[in-house]
């Protein structure tokens, strides 16, 4: 199977973003396949826990865990950005 290119080109639609055809993680190659299989995992159901916790096959165990503290530091940016300007010291007391 060769791999599609993975691009959103320019003036893309938002509902059409991100929405490559899902691979399987054996046909991922590259340093950053680990973090491209959590991500596709999370953009095709985020409620799927179990398949985006589950290590796949042939993969170690070390790296997983890594890319998802890599994930989670990730969206937690995302997460800060934002509750700028929305969480201060009036809205927010505990957030001093």
């Amino acid at each position: 199977m060769s791999n599609p290119t993975l691009r959103n080109l320019p003036g893309c639609k938002e509902k059409d973003f991100n929405s490559w055809p899902i691979q399987d993680i054996n046909d991922m190659d590259g340093t950053l396949s680990l973090q491209q299989y959590i991500q596709q995992a999370i953009h095709e159901d985020p409620s799927n826990i179990s398949k985006l916790l589950t290590l796949p096959e042939s993969q170690d165990e070390i790296v997983w865990k890594y890319e998802h503290l890599r994930q989670f530091t990730m969206e937690l940016g995302r997460f800060v950005v934002l509750l700028d300007g929305i969480c201060n010291a009036n809205t927010c007391p505990l957030m001093k």
